[in-house]
This record gives structure tokens, C-alpha cells and sequence, in this order.
């Protein structure tokens, strides 16, 4: 019999990135920040994770914004969910 524990893989992060959520399709949607040409950026992106390996990839499917829009990104976040929009599920 398999238990929970045996069934839980430790998911490595692609580098730069803090977390990862799982979505409904299978990937993972990660967000991370880092510098590229003397800025700061915020990086949110769907990842994968192949077959036989313990990383997360990223894809090419994210947006990479400064991090000066950051605060502005989570308040319109937390205004629509101020506004009663009921999120479920993350994916698509």
C-alpha cells in the first residue's frame, strides 16, 4: 500500500523563482523575481515538470514585468477579488 508520504515528490524550483502553485491542467504557474540589464523584474510563469526529473521547467508562456508595477499588479488583483469575482481553480 502506498502512503501519502511516498506518494509527495520534493519539486525543485527553476532558479530565481520563490514558489510554484500547482494549476488544473498538471503545470505549475511559479513566481520569482531577478535583474536583467540593472532592473529589477517580477517573473510569473507557467512551468512544467518532465518526465523523470525533480525541476521544474519554465516555459515561454509568462510575463516578465518591473517590479515597480508589482504593487500596482496586486491591487487590481485584490480589487477584483474585493469586487465578489470567485476564483476556483487556477488553469486553462
Amino acid at each position: 500500500m502506498t502512503t501519502k508520504a511516498q506518494k509527495t515528490q520534493k519539486i525543485g524550483l527553476p532558479s530565481g523563482f520563490k514558489r510554484a502553485v500547482p494549476l488544473a491542467d498538471g503545470s505549475f504557474l511559479a513566481v520569482g523575481s531577478g535583474m536583467y540589464n540593472g532592473k529589477f523584474y517580477l517573473n510569473i510563469r507557467k512551468c512544467f515538470l518532465p518526465e523523470g526529473k525533480s525541476e521544474l521547467q519554465p516555459t515561454k508562456k509568462g510575463v516578465n514585468l518591473p517590479l515597480e508595477c508589482s504593487q500596482a499588479l496586486l491591487e487590481m488583483i485584490q480589487s477584483t477579488i474585493e469586487d465578489g469575482v470567485e476564483i476556483t481553480f487556477i488553469g486553462g
